[in-house]
């Protein structure tokens, strides 16, 4: 490893000189048109699924095959079509049978970070359901309410080669309980297919009457007719074949010449019959025979045939549990109610309503019962929808960072460099009165508040802007190359070496954009602060102009002879702020991680603030030295108490300071039409 270390800086401004070549092209903010690529099928995607674990892709074309970015339809349209026992149903129904689905659920396993003891196996099942549950919930985003019948066309034609697979459907949307949500016709189509029922029997409720045309028939002419034959309707199901039905005809005590049917015989109980259909018998009768009273006969329906399948279903992985691969067992079937003009589930299948948060909480408590308590709490955050029958519906999809080209990469840089600029025009008072506090003594022995309000009062109030030309340069400066430059090396560290811890990566990557971004910005760090400490000049850049006239090359090494010390200050800042940064976050994402997920923005600004003030107080006292070097305020280094004055005015600017740039980097990231939902993809399963 340390061979290849040694080539990196070489690498990076190799990297970099092609990155700002690239970000001069006319159309830099137009995203080059993607190649045409043929559909991948699910069979394809098995070498691909290592892309779940990378935020980019090698290859644009396989990615955008695979992942989309999400419809801008309103995931809450899609809660009402589509309620949480369906997608958990549907996504039991991958994991049955497709074995793409399966292995993906294999691969994120590996990618998962568990927190080890904290959490049960079972309760890491559930949570890896719930992910993929959301993820299926995501991909319906492509059929609205209005476009089921087209999803149920998708789930024919790549799992419909089973008879079981087609049960499965049915009895899948037969959980669609709202008005017209139902392709009704094709699901009564489909069920006719999959129930293939025969005539198991017919009873009989009343034996109706007949008697003979020719009243003076004798006993011998009535004895001779021993059965008439029942007619029923033709079978609905495709290559349906008729029954063969006879009645039994017997006299009736004290009746003369009267007959009755004594019992039904099926012959043929034929097949292609289903519950929806009318099933009322015909009476074929002789020439010679009339009907007085027709009788009353019920007929009874074989269960479903299980037919041969074409092809056995994908074993499910054994990282599953049964309760997340059971499907509803054969026998079940749901039937079509003509009031409702609906399938309606069996009747023998718990179905109870989308549960209401009490009871949601009772569910909860009866699945982590009282001895799995960090289970059960934090279940009340992962799961947005937990049902003991079918399953949790979680808040975490399966999500993947789109490819970026560099008109992304330079908006992004603009990104940043519009927030550090808006930071420090905000925050340049306190800056102002942070480095008087470092390089006057007197003015370092008073706190922050008493400073400020001296500077305020006995000086012009045009002081605390100071330097605001220079300060704004370095900003721009800083936050231009930093951003762009830690955005671009933390996802190629990652794509070329998939082993690397993510957040060791983001250090890395951040440690080289502050060696590379301060060789462009410390000169105008060294003017702002020269401005700042000082009350001869308002402007930097007439500073800058004044010692480029006398000596350019000691202008050029006055400016830069403090290069490594502001690179130490920035480099410990930044590793601070980055380790205290995702501890924060780490440690709210297992308390309260749906919040967390939810409201990411939120959760960045406050472990921002919270990051960057343990930043601040870590690096101030290289900023103390900086500050007075850069003044030719002493060689030698001060004492422990000078080294941390105006550590409150730092920790000020660093603190709201980072929320604010957050903020404003976000909002001009998605302006600009790079921001968070921009760039992300989900997994798409259902692949319309």
């Amino acid at each position: 490893m340390t061979q290849p270390c040694k080539k990196r800086p070489r690498l990076w401004l190799i990297t970099l000189v092609a990155f700002l070549f690239g970000c001069y092209f006319p159309a830099v903010f137009v995203t080059p048109e993607q190649p045409d690529h043929k559909e991948l099928s699910r069979r394809q995607l098995l070498p691909l699924l290592g892309l779940a674990c990378l935020p980019l892709a090698p290859n644009s074309c396989d990615a955008e095959a695979i992942w989309r970015s999400l419809p801008a339809a309103s995931i809450q349209d899609i809660q009402d079509a589509y309620p949480g026992r369906f997608v958990a149903y549907l996504t039991r129904f991958l994991l049955n049978f497709d074995s793409d689905f399966q292995e993906l659920w294999k691969a994120t396993k590996e990618a998962e970070v568990s927190l080890g003891n904290l959490e049960s196996q079972e309760f890491q099942r559930n949570a890896r359901f719930a992910r993929f549950s959301r993820t299926v919930q995501l991909s319906l985003l492509n059929y609205p309410p209005d476009k089921s019948r087209t999803l149920l066309e998708v789930l024919l034609k790549d799992y419909g080669i089973t008879m079981e697979a087609k049960r499965q459907i049915c009895v899948l949307f037969s959980l669609l309980q709202g008005p017209q949500q139902q392709p009704v016709a094709e699901l009564r189509t489909l069920l006719r297919q999959v129930e293939n029922a025969s005539i198991a029997q017919v009873d009989i409720v009343d034996p109706g009457a007949f008697v003979f045309k020719e009243q003076e028939s004798n006993e011998t002419e009535v004895a001779n007719v021993s059965k008439v034959e029942l007619k029923l309707p033709a079978p609905p199901g495709i290559g349906g074949i008729s029954a063969v039905v006879f009645a039994q005809l017997r006299p009736t005590n004290g009746s003369n010449g009267s007959l009755a049917v004594d019992s039904v015989v099926v012959t043929n109980k034929g097949c292609g019959y289903a519950k929806d259909m009318s099933l009322v018998p015909k009476v074929v009768l002789p020439a010679d025979l009339k009907m007085l009273r027709a009788p009353n006969l019920t007929v009874q329906l074989t269960r479903p045939a299980r037919l041969a399948r074409m092809r056995e279903k994908e074993a499910p992985p054994d990282q599953l549990k049964s309760k997340m691969t059971n499907l509803l067992p054969p026998f079940l079937l749901p039937v079509y109610n003509a009031k409702l003009d609906r399938l309606v589930p069996d009747q023998s299948l718990p179905l109870t309503p989308d549960p209401t948060p009490p009871e949601e909480g009772r569910r909860l408590d009866e699945v982590f019962g009282t001895g799995r308590q960090v289970d059960r709490f934090r279940a009340d955050f992962v799961f947005a929808e937990f049902d003991s029958t079918y399953g949790p519906v979680g808040i975490s999809p399966l999500e993947r960072e789109r490819q970026l080209f560099p008109s992304d990469y330079f908006r992004l840089m603009a990104s940043g460099a519009l927030a550090s600029v808006v930071r420090t025009i905000l925050f340049l008072p306190v800056q102002t009165v942070k480095v008087r506090m470092q390089t006057n003594p007197d003015l370092g022995q008073r706190g922050f508040i008493p400073a400020l309000k001296y500077v305020a009062t006995s000086e012009p109030s045009s002081n605390l802007f100071r330097g605001i030309d220079v300060a704004v340069m370095f900003s721009a400066t800083f936050g231009f190359f930093s951003f762009g430059i830690k955005e671009y090396l933390s996802r190629e560290l990652v794509i070329q070496f998939p082993g690397l811890n993510e957040l060791f990566a983001v250090i890395l990557a951040s440690i080289a954009s502050v060696v590379i971004t301060l060789f462009f910005a410390t000169p105008w760090e060294v003017l702002t602060t020269k401005i700042m400490a000082s009350n001869d000049r308002y402007w930097g850049f007439g500073l800058l102009k004044d010692l480029v006239a006398k000596n350019f090359l000691k202008a050029a090494q006055e400016l830069y002879e403090e290069y490594w010390l502001l690179t130490s200050k920035e480099l410990a800042f930044v590793t601070t702020k980055f380790l205290i940064f995702d501890s924060l976050r780490e440690a709210l994402l297992f308390f309260v991680p749906a919040f967390v997920e939810a409201q990411p923005l939120l959760i960045a600004c406050l472990c921002g603030a919270l990051a960057g003030a343990c930043g601040a107080i870590t690096s101030h006292p290289i900023d103390t030295l900086f500050a007075l070097r850069t003044t030719g305020g002493g060689k030698d280094i001060p004492s422990l108490d000078k080294l941390f004055r105006g550590v409150g005015a730092r920790v000020l600017i660093y603190s709201p300071g980072i929320a604010l740039t957050f903020l404003v980097y976000d909002a001009a990231k998605t302006y600009l039409g790079v921001g968070g939902s921009a760039l992300m993809q989900t997994l798409d399963l259902l692949r319309p």
